[in-house]
């Protein structure tokens, strides 16, 4: 058993070496059919298939192009495995949250095949994190941005006009639509933070809130090894602006809205599960996915919501966070030509419009016009598109406990803000070192 792993990484540096060989002689402007491609990925299979017939209809090369939906709680583990018996997919549509922890299982498209200038100019900002020292990790396929939903009845029973641009101005509108009890229970909540459990996307939430005030909480580094150099991950939480630590500033936010003592207060462990709060009429504000505007509909057809940007930081920033899935190419792939191919078309201008006007999405490409489609919301969810980041996680499973036990300490008073920051700092680090 002791020797798997050495297998496993001699499997890797060899696949890793043909994909260079591979992608040496890959242009662009190939000409080739793409020919056989199977790709994987946890888009919906109906949707996927659908903007493949389309291609179809435009090139008959992409008849032997299929699509195998994979869930996405299991894509990176099937991934590994399936690479390692030689039995994996030639594309994956890669979610940028694993980067950090399975980067090593791509083929980076060298920058003489696909230009970083060509890059960042075909693709929003946030897509940037897929460029590494060796060439692209992946091809922008899909973005859900993170997005408010409010419910405007609520709203109007607060007397309040409008939504809430920035954190301070949440913090204004709580007491307006926020209802308790004589005995201080909350029947209705303005806005659902300060909790980890009943929190839906807590830590997206949290490190937007970081990183609007200036901390992207995992950064890049070098890496040196001997005469090697490469780019590696450390964890950015104890750093310091003008002697301030923006994290510690971001969890103080967070955590007051929680806090009976603190004006802010709306929400405590007690609460439904901020999602199903929201859609019972109970709560005003819900942070969530642009993707989840149709979901939300069909689960209470009578609700009066409406649709705004994430708030900002006042003299901060202004991003949010997105889940973002490139079109990326794995080692061992059968026909890395034709996933390269099949990737370009996928991510190309065309079939982008048509996969915005299937999903009513915005599209990690800049040229993307969102007022063609019948979509009302889109103008909003194409500014947070244009405005969002993807959080580096080093391993989503394993950090969710992580953040989620330094919030609560704090909540529960058993540790101090910096005590709960340190230790999470000390563990990210750890994981990190662990990838």
């Amino acid at each position: 058993m002791k020797t798997f792993p050495t297998i496993v990484l001699g499997i890797f540096l060899t696949l890793a070496l043909i994909g260079m060989v591979t992608f040496a002689t890959f242009s662009a402007t190939n000409s080739q059919d793409v020919g056989a491609v199977t790709i994987w990925g946890s888009v919906p299979v109906n949707l996927v298939e659908e903007l493949l017939t389309n291609v179809r209809g435009r090139r008959d090369d992409f008849n032997k192009v299929k699509y195998i939906e994979v869930r996405a709680d299991t894509l990176d583990a099937q991934l590994v495995e399936a690479i390692a018996a030689g039995q994996g997919p030639d594309l994956v549509v890669f979610p940028a949250s694993s980067l950090v922890k399975d980067s090593d299982k791509l083929m980076p498209i060298p920058f003489d095949s696909y230009p970083r200038r060509d890059f960042l100019d075909t693709f929003i900002d946030g897509a940037s994190v897929y460029i590494s020292d060796e060439g692209v990790l992946g091809i922008p396929f899909v973005i859900d941005p993170m997005v408010m939903y409010y419910n405007k009845a609520l709203f109007a029973d607060g007397a309040v006009a409008r939504s809430p641009r920035t954190w301070d101005e949440v913090i204004a509108v709580v007491p307006s639509l926020t209802k308790k009890t004589s005995s201080g229970t909350v029947t209705q909540a303005a806005v659902a933070l300060g909790e980890w459990d009943n929190v839906r996307y807590a830590k997206d939430i949290l490190v937007t809130m970081m990183t609007q005030l200036g901390t992207p909480v995992i950064g890049v580094s070098d890496v040196v090894s001997g005469a090697t150099r490469s780019l590696g991950y450390r964890s950015l939480l104890l750093q310091t602006i003008d002697g301030i630590s923006p994290a510690d500033s971001a969890v103080r936010l967070y955590t007051g809205f929680s806090d009976p003592a603190k004006p802010a207060y709306s929400w405590n462990r007690s609460q439904k599960e901020s999602r199903t709060a929201f859609v019972a009429g109970e709560l005003a504000i819900y942070l969530g996915y642009a993707s989840e505007l149709t979901e939300l509909r069909e689960i209470n057809p009578n609700l009066n919501y409406d649709v705004a940007p994430i708030p900002m930081m006042r003299g901060g920033g202004s991003q949010g966070h997105a889940r973002i899935l490139a079109l990326s190419v794995p080692r061992g792939s059968h026909n890395p030509n034709g996933a390269i191919l099949a990737a370009y078309e996928l991510s190309g201008a065309t079939a982008q419009a048509e996969l915005v006007s299937l999903t009513h999405m915005p599209s990690p490409r800049r040229d993307i016009d969102p007022s063609s489609t019948e979509n009302s919301y889109a103008p909003v969810f194409r500014a947070a598109a244009l405005k969002s980041f993807a959080f580096l996680d080093p391993d989503p499973a394993s950090t969710d406990p992580l953040f989620g036990r330094m919030v609560e300490n704090i909540a529960s008073g058993k540790y101090r803000v910096s005590e709960s920051l340190r230790a999470l700092d000390e563990e990210l680090t750890r994981v990190l070192k662990m990838k």
